[in-house]
């Protein structure tokens, strides 16, 4: 009875960096490999000199997924998102930006100075 008490103890820790694996090798972080702690740079891409309009990294996603033609279904399955994420987001940025549909929103986001700078970082970003 120990013995399985303690492979169900290392299957619940293996996430633990100081949790000692006697009976298992279920570690999540292999001991031999060093500790990095690299963070993914988030950017922001504003559409005011003011910077009361931005786009999150995520909301930029979505919206540069809709102006190339996607849906929201397509748009969440192209980023691994719920479809009701993606409307979340959508809804986060229309308040912002003070547009009342989807299609004044990109209507309003295609007509400003920003977005050849915007459209080419994206595309670069997926495309690569």
């Amino acid at each position: 009875m120990l013995y399985w008490q303690a492979i169900r103890n290392e299957f619940y820790n293996r996430y633990a960096k100081d949790y000692e694996f006697a009976y298992t090798n279920l570690r999540f972080y292999p001991a031999d490999t060093p500790e990095t702690s690299e963070k993914k740079q988030r950017r922001s891409y504003s559409f005011s000199i003011e910077g009361n309009h931005y786009l999150t990294q995520r909301e930029a996603d979505c919206i540069y997924h809709m102006i190339l033609g996607l849906t929201i279904k397509e748009t969440a399955y192209e980023l691994l998102l719920s479809p009701r994420t993606v409307e979340f987001y959508l809804k986060r940025i229309k308040e912002r930006f003070q547009q009342p549909n989807k299609k004044q929103l990109l209507h309003h986001i295609a007509n400003t100075p920003f977005y050849t700078d915007f459209m080419a970082s994206l595309h670069n970003e997926f495309n690569d």
